[in-house]
């Protein structure tokens, strides 16, 4: 596609001091949340962007459920174009995913229903069954369409589907090239979207995209659905969407509305305690922050590891959200901005652009070569049976059973590591996955390598791994920095004479603290 770039404006001539840029993201650096890029934008212009290295620009990033606003665009897109009526029954629509004999709960529930996530249904159905779709419409329907809210990423891929059929393209990527992305500026060639065993997009939370395709979907919004004087969706469907639908406070178990998870729901999007200001959502900090009286957008990847609800419990409230901390910084910059455009700082616009280009995680542990370090390599160690997520685009172990193939044919599981060819500063990290052998070199130097792990027949996926290794009191410890997520895992390796210990640390969404598999193997040349 041939892209128009976006308007760049110094801050200054949008109204926005550069000093209070540089605070901003001083402050979001230091609050304690692992940043990856930050892009602010207002009336209409890009005047502020940078990424904490090795993240880029042009470096995809998973949604996670930020997905669930690209869906309901998919969704606005077709009411927009008088294709789709939301107050629609899905038994009408869909009818061929019904149960045989639908309870009358399941007759009155509609697209509007679902969006609002008030579909009734208390359970979230595995999206991993290669009749996920007649199941989840199997579920019985606990509380009255329309009036309770359940947070269900199934729910936003059943609804996909129907969108899917309504469009008569499988992917709804397709329809969205040629009706919104291409005329917003969003590549979609470059666009990742782990789907569902029958082939459907997984719409909960399986895209993955720049920071700059969710900012410029982020402006459509701001700009009430028109691009380059270009109606892409009505104006009723904009406001609707991101304005308050439902209740949704209890995700929080309070009553009152004290935060900004919990103060109301439109279709997909979220709504913030600021009346007026919305945000576009994914797990762990993936945030677009919409403005419309201020003018102003801001999208956000990050790292925030929270600690979410098991299902069916309630969130109880944090002594620390960092979520909370997050949002109300950005809100409150946006707050503190004036109408009118300020005078020219080209010292203060300097000063602001060298700070975002030298943007940086942590340097990554090193340490000197033990003199044993040798008798680490040229071994190769079976694991017994294990349900190890390792590979890229496995979100985590709550979702291990759903990405990739882990469906039919058992779970999958790391079935042999091997350490070889040791040069002094990195050495190949071999792990057998279902007979597949993933291959990385692995930096002991203090420096990153970056390696590919290509599932076989799933080029959707993410593969990007950067691999670093240091030792420290006996024990080679690795890192497997995901690079297009926001995962990552660790193995320590002890040896003890003639074998191993091997631990492998993954994060769990529903644990602060992950878990661990550890093995003991004998060596194996």
């Amino acid at each position: 596609m041939s892209r128009r770039e976006l308007n760049y404006a110094a801050p200054e001539s949008v109204g926005i001091p550069s000093g209070a840029v540089k605070e901003l993201v001083e402050a979001l650096d230091q609050c304690g949340t692992e940043m990856h890029g930050i892009m602010i934008a207002r009336y209409g212009k890009v005047c502020a962007g940078g990424w904490w290295a090795p993240f880029s620009p042009n470096l995809v990033h998973g949604l996670q459920s930020m997905t669930k606003t690209i869906l309901a665009t998919a969704v606005g897109a077709l009411v927009t174009d008088g294709l789709l009526d939301i107050d629609s029954r899905v038994c009408d629509l869909a009818p061929e995913w019904m149960p045989d004999h639908p309870s009358e709960a399941l007759k009155r529930l509609t697209i509007r229903h679902m969006l609002m996530m008030t579909s009734g249904c208390r359970k979230t159905y595995p999206a991993c069954k290669e009749d996920w779709l007649k199941g989840f419409f199997a579920q019985e329907i606990e509380d009255e369409p329309g009036t309770v809210f359940h947070y269900d990423g199934t729910n936003t891929s059943a609804i996909g589907a129907i969108v899917s059929k309504i469009t008569g393209q499988h992917s709804i990527l397709e329809y969205l090239r040629t009706r919104v992305f291409d005329k917003i500026g969003i590549d979609t060639d470059r666009i990742k979207w782990v789907k569902h065993p029958d082939g459907y997009c997984y719409c909960g939370g399986g895209a993955f995209t720049t920071l700059e395709d969710v900012l410029r979907l982020g402006m459509l919004y701001e700009q009430n659905g028109v691009w380059d004087g270009e109606r892409i969706l009505s104006e009723e469907w904009v406001k609707e969407a991101a304005s308050k639908q439902t209740h949704n406070n209890e995700r929080s178990g309070v009553p009152e509305y004290t935060d900004n998870s919990s103060s109301g729901y439109g279709f997909q999007i979220w709504m913030t305690k600021r009346p007026g200001t919305y945000y576009f959502s994914g797990a762990h900090g993936q945030y677009v922050l919409v403005m419309p009286d201020k003018h102003l957008v801001m999208a956000v990847n990050q790292n925030i590891v929270e600690v979410l609800p098991k299902p069916g419990e309630i969130r109880k409230p944090k002594v620390v959200d960092m979520k909370e901390i997050v949002l109300n910084l950005l809100i409150s910059f946006g707050e503190s901005l004036g109408d009118d455009p300020l005078m020219e700082n080209e010292q203060a616009e300097k000063e602001l652009k060298r700070y975002l280009d030298c943007l940086s995680r942590p340097k990554v542990l090193s340490a000197p070569l033990p003199e044993h370090a040798s008798k680490f390599f040229e071994h190769t160690y079976e694991l017994t049976d294990n349900e190890i997520s390792l590979l890229p685009g496995v979100y985590s172990s709550a979702l291990k059973k759903f990405v990739l193939c882990t469906t039919a044919d058992g779970p999958v599981g790391v079935q042999r590591l091997s350490l070889k060819e040791f040069t002094g500063n990195d050495f190949l990290l071999e792990l057998q996955v279902k007979g597949h052998s993933y291959q990385t070199r692995v930096g002991v130097d203090g420096l990153y390598r970056i390696g590919h792990f290509k599932v076989p027949g799933h080029p959707e996926l993410p593969d990007q791994v950067l691999s670093t290794g240091y030792w420290k009191d006996g024990v080679l410890n690795i890192t497997l920095n995901f690079i297009e997520t926001c995962y990552s895992n660790n193995i320590r390796i002890e040896k003890k004479e003639n074998r191993a210990v091997i631990t492998f640390e993954e994060f769990y969404m529903f644990d602060e603290h992950g878990f661990c598999t550890v093995f003991e193997a004998e060596d194996e040349e």
